[in-house]
């Protein structure tokens, strides 16, 4: 069924009412179609409504926006089996389950009438949640209660990655039909993950507090079981683990203001005075002979599209900021319409993506902005390096536009966001590997350092210096013997 036709004149456009699972993905498309629009309320105080008139695949509609608070509805099981006493646990994997609006959550129920008084008055219903199986089964729940009141209502879906103009205004020039299966898919793992973790806690719980009489909650869940059995190996592998000290000697080279450190061939021993005495042996024969130095090309490939958990690594390891802060705050950049939708699997980008035009957005930076403009024609055009992952939902990790006004951590992972792509849409960088094997008093010593005449990129020819080959055989500069603690 075609949601428009043609208006005659004077004739006043049919309504369509557009759902969001946030308000500020609400209030963003809103600003992205009709900057300016004020917001009325509704039966909800966090869910207002926002009123304007737009075209939606060629048609003029008078279009109201408004979201819900993520899940409109909750599964329990029905009456009297919600008690904890009602029946034996392992019932409860046959027991029927409620899907509904939660009566006592004062939010859900407003958001319920909200829906219901605009879906009355519309003849299109537009899900605008997330573009996977958890926005799916949202939709369909803001379907459901929509459909409750106005049965002939149609009932669209649009998807969008990011919140920019060229996304919401695609999105809705190409609508698509609510995805069924995947929302059934969803359905499934909430209720396995109601029955079993309902099941699990009644039958631990109550048979703990009739062994031990405490009043006290055993939880269980999928997720949380092999989630503490990976914390308790953990534990025991760092109870068992037995301190030793060790012993290693290092040779430093340094040539002007260059060093070089060699690392001993014998890697570590256990033994003080063993160490010691080899190391007073090289001490007391200190000219150092090269044994061998050989070279080869080698390269660095450019990194793959940025997925949800290499962003979380990444930050954590360079910012030590939280999985879970890192993930809060990428969903803000993404609410602000600065990057990509922040959950995703995906490491490839699809052929028909406009890079250069993401990569055109950064040009103006005074950090990165000369080497992006560089990617670009007519030096040449990006060519990302591709994965292999695919959720068939979104696109990797990447910057939508420039960004102004953010905070210490929103600067940090827009950065890496950004980085990450540019550096995903260069050339491999090439260079040349040398290995450098000494011998002093016997004892073999080795060192190897990367020479990149041209670092990843077209942005310009860099010589790496941080470390400088000796250019004849060294005499002994520092020799050390290193105590160390063995490490878990």
């Amino acid at each position: 069924r075609e949601a428009g036709r043609d208006l005659p004149e004077g004739a006043m456009p049919p309504r369509a009412l557009i759902v969001a699972e946030k308000p500020s993905i609400a209030k963003g498309i809103t600003e992205m179609l009709a900057p300016g629009t004020p917001r009325r309320e509704g039966k909800c105080r966090s869910c207002g409504i926002y009123e304007f008139e737009t075209t939606i695949e060629g048609q003029p509609y008078a279009v109201g926006v408004t979201s819900v608070l993520g899940h409109l509805m909750i599964h329990e099981f029905e009456s009297p089996y919600n008690k904890w006493h009602s029946c034996p646990p392992i019932q409860l994997f046959e027991l029927p389950i409620e899907h509904k609006v939660d009566p006592d959550n004062e939010s859900a129920m407003g958001i319920k009438r909200t829906l219901e008084i605009e879906a009355r008055k519309a003849k299109l219903l537009i899900i605008a949640t997330d573009n996977d199986r958890e926005g799916e089964s949202i939709g369909h729940e803001i379907i459901d209660v929509c459909l409750a009141v106005n049965p002939r209502l149609i009932c669209k879906r649009m998807k969008f990655s990011a919140v920019t103009f060229r996304d919401i205004r695609g999105a809705l020039d190409r609508l698509h039909i609510p995805d069924k299966r995947a929302a059934d898919a969803c359905e499934a793992r909430s209720q396995l993950d109601l029955r079993i973790g309902a099941s699990f806690t009644r039958f631990q719980t109550i048979r703990f507090q009739s062994l031990y009489s405490q009043r006290m909650l055993i939880s269980y869940g999928p997720c949380q079981f092999p989630t503490l059995g990976f914390v308790v190996d953990r534990y025991r592998r760092r109870q068992r683990f037995i301190v030793e000290d060790f012993w290693k000697i290092t040779v430093r080279h340094t040539l002007d203001e260059s060093s070089t450190t060699f690392q001993w061939s014998r890697g570590r021993l256990f033994d003080e005075a063993l160490t010691t005495a080899i190391l007073h042996h090289c001490q007391a024969n200190p000219a150092a002979t090269v044994l061998s130095a050989r070279g080869s090309s080698t390269s660095r490939r450019r990194p793959v599209g940025l997925m949800t958990t290499t962003l979380q690594q990444i930050a954590s390891r360079k910012f030590h900021i939280a999985p879970a802060d890192t993930l809060n705050i990428a969903e803000r950049l993404y609410q602000k319409g600065f990057i990509s939708y922040p959950r995703t699997e995906t490491d490839m980008f699809e052929p028909t993506m406009d890079l250069a035009a993401l990569v055109a957005e950064q040009a103006g930076n005074p950090q990165w902005g000369a080497f992006a403009a560089a990617l670009l024609p007519p030096n040449g055009a990006p060519t990302p390096r591709n994965g292999t992952n695919s959720d068939q939902a979104h696109p990797p990790i990447h910057p939508t536009r420039a960004a102004a006004g953010l905070d210490f951590n929103e600067g940090r992972i827009y950065e890496l966001v950004v980085r990450h792509f540019l550096a995903c849409c260069s050339r491999d960088a090439t260079g040349t590997q040398t290995k450098v094997t000494i011998s002093i008093a016997d004892e073999q010593t080795a060192a190897s350092w990367t020479c990149i005449p041209m670092r990843a990129g077209p942005a310009r020819l860099s010589r790496d210096t941080k470390r400088t080959p000796p250019s004849s055989p060294p005499r002994l500069c520092s020799t050390r013997a290193r105590r160390c603690r063995r490490r878990c």
